[in-house]
């Protein structure tokens, strides 16, 4: 967490954003422009009409907890061009990927949604520079994964999905630019992985646990 936030103090612009229901009860962004800070609760996240142009424009970062994405919220994500790192924690799916053709700079990606069941490849066409990918508590098919070795600037990926076979190792055995790959989230069987770490070998693999093994 301390690295983490070291390194947001490098970015000009940065917002959180967090949610109950429909209700928008905190929003902070904070530029070289200023803080803008909301702590009442408001419907429709209609705050967001309020932000100033030059603020949207240089967000780099956008921390996201929303129980519904609305169009506002998507608006001021997809309008923030040099958005570098992005965490979604919300009910976000296929039909909201549109956002991905709008942020050609995104260096890091977080989606955190039992509703992201497809959209990886938006998000590789549009999103090349890409090197952290993390999608946990997302029930993509394997078939999502095969193209993200057009990836090549991504060093990181985090799987968590239950849903994950061991036929998706496949796709995953060509990601030989990754550095580090986490499938604790999985149920992949121990060939498998055994399997992916042969066609891997420069990559540091964290395997599912399983009791009685180290």
């Amino acid at each position: 967490m301390t690295e983490r936030r070291n390194r947001f103090k490098t970015y000009s612009c940065i917002a959180i954003i967090v949610t109950t229901g429909a209700m928008l009860t905190f929003l902070a962004v904070s530029s070289r422009h200023g803080v803008y800070v909301s702590k009442s609760q408001f419907s429709g996240h209609e705050r967001f009409k309020q932000l100033p142009a030059s603020v949207t424009a240089e967000l780099a970062v956008v921390s996201m907890g929303l129980r519904t994405v609305s169009q506002d919220v998507l608006k001021t994500v997809a309008d923030s061009y040099y958005l570098q790192h992005l965490s979604i924690a919300a009910d976000f799916d296929s039909t909201h990927c549109w956002i991905f053709r709008r942020l050609p700079l995104l260096d890091e990606l977080e989606i955190f949604s039992p509703s992201f069941d497809s959209g990886l490849s938006v998000i590789v066409k549009n999103c090349p520079r890409i090197r952290t990918l993390r999608c946990v508590d997302t029930p993509l098919p394997d078939e999502e994964y095969a193209d993200l070795y057009k990836l090549h600037s991504l060093r990181t990926l985090t799987i968590g999905n239950l849903t994950l076979t061991d036929q998706a190792v496949v796709h995953l055995s060509r990601l030989t630019q990754l550095e580090f790959l986490d499938l604790s989230g999985t149920l992949l069987s121990p060939d498998a992985l055994d399997a992916l770490s042969e066609e891997l070998p420069d990559t540091k693999i964290i395997r599912p646990y399983r009791p009685g093994t180290l």
